[in-house]
């Protein structure tokens, strides 16, 4: 068994570059969705490369933009806040009116452990905020009072086996986790685990995948 580790780089094409220059290389996986999928697919596809990747690069690219992810979970039916596609003060004012809830704006790509995370309450924040930003795609999401968030990651084998950690509590202050204890249970938590099997099993899913919830108290929401 061979480890190939590249260091994090935006250029996508120095990137391919080193993986192709590796003899032997049959097969290859990511730590994490932290860089274009699409691109380095783009790159593969010029170079001819038979290289098998996993997690899938199409199942990545949907994974990687919060998005696309949160249409993914919605279209296997799994239980999650209600969202929307915003770029707009307009149409996060009209969200603010449409749900009467306050909204949390997250960073369509490269946000992680509160950073890319805005809180929305009133109008008057929704254009000071668009004032300061560029123009962009964000994430808009229905804010979920829930008691504690819980978590659980699953492994799934080229073969189709899967294996589930046991489901546990996580503790984050401004977004960072202090401390994760486990396991622990939930009323809600066998259904959700079924639902989540075939999930993995249905976009063909390879490798490592976490999964973070909101308890609501009565129910569990994917986050």
């Amino acid at each position: 068994t061979h480890s190939l580790t590249l260091i994090n780089t935006k250029d996508n094409q120095a990137l391919v570059k080193a993986i192709l220059k590796v003899d032997h290389l049959t097969h290859l996986t990511f730590e994490s969705e932290f860089f274009d999928a699409t691109e380095i697919d783009n790159q593969l596809k010029l170079n001819k490369s038979n290289l098998k990747i996993f997690p899938n690069l199409n199942i990545l690219k949907k994974i990687q933009y919060r998005t696309t992810q949160k249409e993914l979970i919605s279209q296997h039916h799994l239980p999650t806040a209600k969202f929307a596609s915003v770029s707009t003060a307009a149409e996060v004012v009209e969200l603010l009116k449409l749900w009467r809830t306050p909204i949390v704006l997250k960073q369509n790509i490269g946000g992680y452990d509160g950073y890319g995370t805005h809180f929305i309450h009133y109008p008057k924040q929704v254009r000071v905020f668009f004032k300061k930003k560029q123009a962009q795609i964000w994430l808009a999401e229905q804010m979920i009072n829930y008691k504690r968030e819980l978590a659980v990651t699953v492994i799934r084998s080229v073969s189709g086996g899967i294996f589930f950690f046991p489901l546990v509590e996580t503790k984050q202050t401004n977004g960072r986790c202090d401390w994760v204890i486990g396991p622990t249970a939930h009323s809600k938590w066998p259904e959700l685990k079924k639902q989540i099997r075939q999930f993995v099993q249905d976009i063909n899913y390879v490798g490592a995948i976490t999964f973070e919830f909101f308890d609501t108290g009565i129910s569990l929401l994917i986050n």
